[in-house]
């Protein structure tokens, strides 16, 4: 690539006012709007087409790519400071957030429809945040049970002050412990893992030690142009895992519905399920058969797709020719109402009502 390209000018500036305002924002409270304008901002820009296809072009540019590693880490650390603000505003006008809520169920419906999520489910939400809204959508409008982990304590306390002022205490509960440490993984439906939680690798594995054979989990995250405000997974991180329904697209950001898959060992014609090594199983000490293959749990096919997909984390055009988080941070990516328009920002965390503007 030749010189500056316009995007990277406007996400090196970006990246810039955003970590400037996050440090100003803890000294100076005004600051915090303007922030909440940068981060939708960024959103907008992920969300044009011409952005979009600038990015794929200039692809391969390693000042490109160098830069948006560097702006997603600012941005994540000023979602982080913004949504504790936020909450204390929605907290001062619980019925304006309860119609708000009520408002945002479309915006995971293809999620819940794709994951079977309805009001007998029971969902543990890894990297809830102070503000989250999925969860709350999930509690309020649908009926299901949560349990809300996150491993800042101060984000939790906000979350649960939410929920309290919503009344829905008995719908949900909130958890620094991993999951494969509570009680609710071994009984939970669904797994939803928020697109800012970075190491999906080692929450899928402490999930998969504990999960149901028929549970699924919902992983949300952000490839090419979206990987600027949501961490990307790659595809080693779905070794050991099957892409059970047409992956759910949104416009920052996507989810793939996953279950897992079990060793199945052919002992002279039977079938027999050899659990996969977890620190909770013990080691099988031989071979039963000579012929393993990986099946997804609860089915007896023993022919499946490959799990395997060519991305990266900026790629293009990741997992390519299918349909297919530590853990912190937000829940789903709903529009955020302003006094004078309706932007679209890339984590439930930085939704709120109109309330909220003049904080």
């Amino acid at each position: 690539m030749q010189g500056r390209t316009p995007l990277l000018e406007t996400l090196r500036e970006l990246e810039c006012e955003i970590r400037l305002l996050t440090v100003y924002a803890r000294e100076c409270c005004g600051c915090y709007e303007i922030l909440r304008r940068k981060l939708d901002r960024l959103s907008g820009l992920i969300g044009e087409d011409c952005s979009r296809a600038q990015w794929q072009a200039d692809s391969d540019d390693p000042a490109l790519q160098a830069l948006g590693l560097r702006l997603r880490d600012a941005a994540v650390q000023a979602l982080c400071e913004l949504e504790k603000h936020l909450c204390q505003g929605v907290l001062h006008e619980p019925g304006e957030m309860g119609r708000y809520l009520g408002s945002l169920l479309e915006s995971i419906r293809g999620e819940l429809d794709s994951a079977g999520i309805d009001a007998d489910a029971r969902v543990l939400f890894v990297g809830s945040g102070a503000l989250p809204t999925s969860a709350l959508v999930l509690a309020r409008e649908v009926g299901a049970h949560l349990c809300c982990l996150d491993i800042d304590e101060e984000a939790l306390g906000c979350a649960r002050e939410i929920a309290r002022c919503q009344g829905l205490e008995a719908r949900m509960q909130f958890s620094s412990l991993p999951p494969a440490e509570l009680a609710f993984s071994r009984d939970a439906t669904h797994f939803l893992i928020a697109s800012l939680v970075q190491q999906k690798s080692a929450v899928l594995a402490q999930i998969r030690q504990v999960m149901r054979a028929d549970a699924k989990v919902l992983l949300r995250h952000g490839s090419g142009i979206k990987g600027l405000f949501n961490y990307p997974v790659e595809p080693a991180e779905l070794d050991g895992w099957r892409v059970c329904a047409e992956r759910v697209s949104q416009p920052l950001y996507d989810t793939l519905i996953l279950e897992k898959l079990i060793r199945v060992c052919a002992v002279k014609g039977t079938n027999v399920a050899c659990r996969l090594c977890t620190s909770r199983s013990r080691r099988l000490k031989r071979c039963f058969a000579s012929i393993t293959m990986l099946r997804p749990s609860g089915v007896s096919s023993a022919s499946e797709e490959s799990c395997a997909a060519s991305a990266r984390v900026f790629s293009s055009t990741p997992f390519a020719g299918r349909n297919s988080e530590a853990w912190r941070l937000p829940s789903v990516m709903v529009p955020v109402l302003s006094s004078n328009s309706t932007s679209t920002s890339p984590a439930a965390s930085t939704a709120r009502p109109l309330v909220a503007i003049t904080l």
